[in-house]
């Protein structure tokens, strides 16, 4: 049963291809076949009607078939003997479609959907599909399409927006086509953007050089304004897929080549002397118009742009004309230029197809040859009058030099009485200012202080580096070297006695690496103590500056330390207003004060005996008002901590650089120095604080100004000002 129903399907179906349009293809010549024929299409309302796919979709399309989901469908005979022939097709398309080929879906493009609003139509851009013909049967081909609404299209630079247009090629000829459009138009472009970059930053250079001459900046902002209209035109041409935006990025780039020119007549008019006349603004006031024209106008908007070129172009050479008699070479140099940007402007337009089916093979070499020309012409002609006036500079420079070295023996007398009187003059105050002198070096060799210990700091820390970097390289070397000796097979007694050497040799080299490193922390240390801070204030939010830094030192902390464990709480006034600091400034400092709590009460956990204890860190704001007739009113910030706490010997110089408690390699003793250098002298405030020892003979706890407890509370006050 199932075989007759395909034998009655055969003849049912070859009867239909005897009586319908079938395109045949005999032959597939090197510049392939358009198909362009014989096309059918419905939108399952209506019958199959004739169509011609490859026809501009805005103007030549029926509205009913951009309205709604349609099919197109080809019936294609292939000689005999193209059997064996590979072949493919190229698409370009202002659709979203699918492709099928004897019922296969061979290629996608977009999105197809019942709702127009989920339409998105998007261009194959001429990549090379597999077209696998048939030669003993009729192919069908269809093509589900369905159109973007609300989309604009464009025409710029001969672009074509056919509903589908379809090419077919031998495989290995559609490849090279695809490879050799995209690779010589990629060289072109390329080629044109660095040749314009580098006559934008020569000119450029030359204006901040010379600020006075505005054509300089004038022709470098032409060409600027070139390379992003090229960089948009390659995005439009080649790769983008989206069919609403090539709309937008055609015309926009054809518009800022417009706007080049533009710049290009100002600069030109200022490099000849010359004033705008009434046909060099009415050129310019037409800018506006032409954009619009553009962007409105479909399909020859563009056309009246280039139009509009080709008019500043031939109101170049104008110019050059009108100033052959004051600027004869000059003229002869921008009208040159100019010439033969016209020229090759106008062969380029001509040469070209404007046939949107054809639109592939206009770009050709011979082509890009004159695009080339008509974009490097006039900018050379400019470069090299650009050349020939520095060079007049340079000459009347040169000459300028010879007249001032050629006085007369009178004006030098003169200044030869002149500089004996200044000498006189100078030697009598001279010893007025002695005295000064003196007080100035010492206030010098203060000031020289700091930035001498910056720099030998910098000049310490890169040896350091060294140190440190190779030492831990020695450790991984000499185990490695360890594991190496114990493969080998060697008496047990060397064995040991390599080992032991190894041993001590990684021991030394960790304890170089440990000292590097403390000696590393110094040097950082001495630099932060002694730069200058240059951050500028902010209005900041205290409360989330104290409770992000109270995290970021717990977190930390533990990091170094998977077994410390300590309570943290806060206690900010929730009304206290947003204060003028330096946020990075006083982030250090809290951030150096908590580290320090935190380590404070780590520490008194591993010594204290006392298993009731809990280690715990609080960190407290308060608005303080001011006294009554004192002066403003101040930000309170408190870190407090439950930890060893401190004697009175050492809380009278803890703030000063470079005193530690900490065990050596632990500290630097210049966190406290600095963060009380940041409170006092960078805002004003004040640092200070209040600490009770602990005592282990009575449980870890202290007696005095912490009611009872043990530990250190540090206390910043800032002037407080509203914004």
């Amino acid at each position: 049963m199932k075989q007759l129903t395909l034998l009655l399907f055969f003849f049912y179906f070859n009867a239909f291809a005897q009586n319908s349009e079938v395109f045949r293809i005999d032959s597939i010549p090197q510049r392939g076949v358009l198909l362009d024929k014989r096309w059918k299409w419905h939108d399952g309302d209506t019958l199959w009607q004739a169509i011609n796919p490859t026809l501009d979709i805005r103007d030549s399309i029926p509205e009913r078939v951009k309205k709604q989901i349609g099919k197109l469908r080809l019936y294609i005979s292939l000689n005999p003997s193209l059997k064996n022939v590979p072949l493919s097709i190229q698409i370009q398309q202002s659709v979203a479609g699918q492709y099928f080929l004897n019922g296969v879906k061979i290629a996608e493009s977009g999105t197809i959907n019942q709702n127009p609003d989920d339409v998105k139509a998007k261009d194959l851009l001429w990549r090379p599909i597999a077209f696998p013909l048939k030669t003993d049967t009729i192919n069908i081909f269809e093509v589900h399409f369905a159109a973007q609404p609300n989309i604009y299209f464009t025409s710029v630079f001969e672009t074509a927006n056919p509903l589908t247009s379809i090419w077919i090629y031998e495989s290995n000829i559609s490849q090279s086509l695809y490879s050799n459009v995209y690779r010589l138009c990629g060289v072109y472009d390329y080629f044109l953007i660095g040749f314009c970059l580098m006559i934008f930053i020569i000119h450029i250079s030359f204006y901040f050089l010379y600020p006075l001459n505005k054509a300089n900046l004038y022709f470098a902002l032409s060409r600027l304004v070139y390379i992003v209209g090229a960089f948009l035109y390659d995005i439009s041409l080649f790769f983008t897929l989206e069919v609403g935006h090539k709309y937008w990025y055609g015309n926009v780039a054809f518009n800022l080549y417009i706007l080049s020119n533009i710049l290009t007549l100002l600069a030109v008019l200022f490099y000849l002397n010359r004033k705008m006349d009434w046909i060099d603004k009415i050129l310019i006031a037409l800018y506006v118009p032409v954009i619009a024209c553009i962007f409105l106008i479909y399909p020859d908007g563009w056309r009246i742009g280039a139009i509009y070129q080709m008019l500043h172009i031939f109101n170049l050479i104008r110019i050059a004309i009108l100033s052959r008699k004051t600027n004869k070479i000059d003229a002869l140099i921008i009208g040159l230029g100019s010439l033969i940007t016209f020229i090759s402007f106008v062969m380029f337009a001509t040469n070209g197809t404007f046939d949107n089916n054809d639109f592939i093979h206009s770009l050709w070499a011979y082509r890009m040859i004159l695009y080339v020309i008509y974009s490097i012409a006039l900018p050379i002609a400019i470069s090299i009058f650009m050349a020939k006036d520095f060079a007049n500079i340079a000459l009347n420079l040169k000459n300028k030099l010879v007249e001032n070295e050629t006085l007369s023996s009178e004006k030098q007398q003169i200044l030869a009485t002149q500089n004996e009187t200044l000498e006189k003059q100078v030697k009598e105050r001279t010893s007025e200012l002695v005295a000064s002198q003196n007080q100035l070096i010492q206030k010098e060799k203060l000031a020289s202080l700091g930035e001498l210990t910056a720099g030998i700091a910098h000049e310490i820390q890169n040896p350091l580096n060294f140190v440190n970097n190779f030492s831990e390289l020695s450790v991984d070397l000499a185990k490695e070297l360890k594991e190496e000796i114990d493969k080998v097979e060697l008496p047990e007694k060397d064995k040991d006695y390599i080992g032991e050497i190894l041993t001590d040799l990684s021991q030394n080299q960790e304890k170089i690496n440990h000292h590097g490193k403390r000696a590393s922390s110094i040097v950082k240390g001495m630099l932060e103590h002694s730069r200058a801070s240059t951050g500028v204030k902010e209005w900041a939010d205290i409360n989330k500056l104290a409770d992000e830094y109270l995290r970021l030192a717990y977190h930390g902390f533990k990091a170094k330390d998977k077994d410390f464990n300590a309570d943290f709480k806060t206690d900010f006034d929730e009304n206290l207003l947003k204060i003028e600091v330096i946020p990075q400034d006083i982030g250090r400092v809290l951030l150096n004060l908590i580290n320090n709590a935190f380590y404070a009460v780590h520490q008194r956990k591993l010594l204290s005996t006392d298993e009731s204890y809990t280690p715990s860190v609080s960190v407290t704001t308060h608005y303080l008002p001011p006294p009554l007739g004192a002066g403003g009113a101040s930000i309170i910030i408190k870190v407090k901590d439950n930890g060893t706490g401190m004697p009175e010997s050492v809380r009278a110089k803890v703030f000063q650089p470079f005193f530690t408690t900490k065990p050596t390699g632990s500290g630097t003793g210049l966190g406290l120095s600095l963060a009380y250098d940041i409170v006092t002298k960078g805002h004003g405030g004040t640092l200070e604080v209040v600490s009770t020892v602990a005592n282990p003979d009575n449980g870890g706890k202290g007696v005095g100004l912490l009611t009872g407890q043990a530990g250190s509370e540090f206390i910043i006050s800032l002037p407080f000002k509203t914004n």
